[in-house]
């Protein structure tokens, strides 16, 4: 028992380092001709993607292409520092069939 919670302490530890490294909290995305500016949070992956969660129904994912290119502005944890624009590309779109997250899209995004 205790050699698993060490294990899980040191998973947690490599994790928490990992998200003070990239602590983006949220991303927002804008169109050209939409006065609606959307806001995700962002959800920290073991891959080089973040990913967002948005509904299956949404108008904003009616907006979206697989490979395209926009310029984001990605939001801090910290509130004290101030926001950056990223370009980042779209790099899947995955609908959610069941669980948690079912009538969903999961979608990656890699900044570059």
């Amino acid at each position: 028992m205790k050699q698993l919670s060490a294990v899980h302490q040191r998973n947690k530890q490599r994790l928490t380092s990992k998200r003070k490294l990239t602590s983006y909290y949220s991303v927002e995305f804008s169109f050209e001709g939409f006065e609606c500016v959307y806001q995700f949070k962002v959800w920290h992956t073991p891959s080089v993607y973040k990913c967002i969660i948005a509904k299956e129904d949404s108008y904003f994912l009616t907006q979206l292409r697989v490979g395209d290119i926009y310029n984001l502005k990605f939001n801090f944890e910290n509130t004290t520092h101030l926001s950056v624009f990223k370009k980042t590309v779209i790099r899947f779109a995955r609908k959610q069939e069941k669980g948690r997250y079912k009538g969903h899209y999961i979608v990656g995004l890699e900044i570059l």
